[in-house]
C-alpha cells in the first residue's frame, strides 16, 4: 500500500475524495448559519417607551 498514491486515472476518487468532503461541509455550515437568521422581535409598548425617555434625556 502507497501512503503517496500516483495521481492517475484509476486514483481520482481517491485523490478528490478529502476536497469534496470539506466542499460538502462547508455548504452546509453556510446553508445552516442562514437559515436561522431571522427578523429581530418588536420591542414592546413598554421597552419602546424607556427608549424614548432614555434618547430623551440624552
Amino acid at each position: 500500500m502507497l501512503l503517496k498514491p500516483r495521481f492517475a486515472g484509476k486514483t481520482i476518487l481517491l485523490w478528490a475524495t478529502p476536497f469534496a468532503v470539506l466542499a460538502l461541509a462547508g455548504l452546509a455550515v453556510l446553508l445552516r448559519s442562514r437559515g436561522r437568521r431571522s427578523a429581530p422581535e418588536a420591542l414592546t409598548a413598554e421597552e419602546e417607551a424607556r427608549l424614548r425617555d432614555l434618547l430623551d434625556e440624552a
